[in-house]
Order: structure tokens, then C-alpha cells, then sequence
């Protein structure tokens, strides 16, 4: 069973799922494979997997991976929507941050409505950051099933593992949008994640059952939890 996507997978979950597995059918009988690299996107899964699956001809192939996608898709959204403002060279517009060292009380007020976004959004321009990262990974995926499938293999998407915002605690929000804030500035806010979540995951489900794939929905399994 090869496990791939990005450091979602490279951190650790398939070792978890290999214990049980081993314990189960025998430690003989199970060989997993953590294929798992750190801010992939599902383009640089592909590229990977055209070189190593044809080596190892896994069984299974279980793909877990897309935020990297959106955060690469709602980035190239504002680097297109500063260049039609005229401001295709700033760098802290396209990232949504100034690149410059910042003390920790500024960061903290950027993120917790401190500062504003200077870029001039339309619902259009929002559809475009939403749908790009989302059209980049369904992509992306097509054509990691096609491979898969030229090798006789089987293959699972999973969803995002994401929690159920309406559920969290004041400090959860706080915690997560200061992370969504200070690693993917690009996204703007834990709300605007969501709904870019919300729509890959729509994407995947759907991508699945038109290509025939298994589904491994973690949102469900989770049950929202935070």
C-alpha cells in the first residue's frame, strides 16, 4: 500500500495505519509505503509516482493531499488581480504579507482584523482564488488515476481533514487562524480556508464517482471534530 500526497501523509498517519494492518493480517503480509513529501501539490505527487510506481507496483494507492493546491491557486488569484490593479511587483500584496520581519503584536493584529487586505476583491475574483487551487488538484488527479490504473492497481482519494468551524472553542479559532494567518497568509483567514475546503472536498467526491475511485472521507470519519 503506497500512501501519498503531502505533510499530511510524510508525518506519520501511514505508520499508524501500517501497525494496525500488520496487527490484523500479519506483519508478512503488509508493506507500506510512505511516499508522503512536505508542501506537495498534487501536480508534484504525480510526477513523483510516474517515476516510482512503475517500480514498485503497489496494490493500493491512497492519495491524501489538496491544501497546498489551494494555497498555490488563491496565491496566483491575488498575483493576477495585483497585476490588473497595477501592481504586478508587490510581493507582500500577491503573498497577502510584507516580507519583512514582523514582531509577534503585529503579526497577532494582522490576522485578528488589525489590518485590512489592500486588494480590490469582486464575488468574481473570489470564485477565481477559490476555483484555481481546486481545478489544479482535480487535475492533477485524473491523471494519478490513469497511471494508477495502467498498473493494475487501486486507488482511494481521501478528503481534507478539517475541522467544523461552528464547533470550535474561542481559543481553537484563535489558534487556527493564527496558524492559516502566519503559514498561509495567501488564504486570508481560517473562514476563507474553509469554504476553499469545503469546495475541494465537493470536487473530490464528485471526481470519484466519475472515475469510479473509493472515497476516504476524513471529514466524515472525524465527524467535525476539532
Amino acid at each position: 500500500i503506497a500512501f501519498v500526497g503531502d505533510s499530511t501523509t510524510y508525518n506519520g498517519y501511514p505508520a499508524l495505519v501500517a501497525s494496525r494492518l500488520r496487527t490484523r493480517f500479519g506483519a508478512e503480509r503488509v508493506e507500506v509505503l510512505n511516499l508522503g513529501v512536505p508542501a506537495a501539490r498534487s501536480d508534484t505527487t504525480y510526477v513523483l509516482l510516474a517515476r516510482l510506481l512503475p517500480l514498485w507496483r503497489p496494490h493500493f494507492v491512497v492519495h491524501a493531499g489538496g491544501r497546498n493546491d489551494l494555497v498555490i491557486g488563491a496565491t496566483r488569484a491575488r498575483a493576477q488581480l495585483a497585476e490588473a490593479v497595477g501592481r504586478p511587483d508587490d510581493p507582500g500584496l500577491i503573498f497577502g504579507t510584507q516580507l519583512r520581519p514582523r514582531g509577534v503584536v503585529d503579526s497577532v493584529n494582522r490576522w485578528f482584523g488589525a489590518a485590512t487586505d489592500p486588494l480590490p476583491w469582486t464575488p468574481a475574483w473570489r470564485g477565481i482564488a477559490e476555483t484555481t487551487g481546486v481545478n489544479m488538484a482535480v487535475e492533477a488527479r485524473w491523471k494519478l488515476a490513469r497511471l494508477v490504473w495502467r498498473l493494475g492497481g487501486k486507488l482511494w482519494f481521501t478528503t481534507l481533514s478539517r475541522s467544523d468551524i461552528s464547533r470550535l472553542s474561542a481559543r481553537q479559532h484563535e489558534r487556527l487562524a493564527l496558524e492559516i494567518g502566519l503559514l498561509w497568509p495567501g488564504l486570508e483567514s481560517l473562514e476563507r480556508y474553509d469554504r476553499h475546503a469545503a469546495a475541494l472536498d465537493d470536487a473530490t467526491r464528485a471526481l470519484a464517482g466519475r472515475a469510479g475511485v473509493d472515497v476516504i472521507d476524513a471529514q466524515a470519519a472525524l465527524g467535525g471534530d476539532p
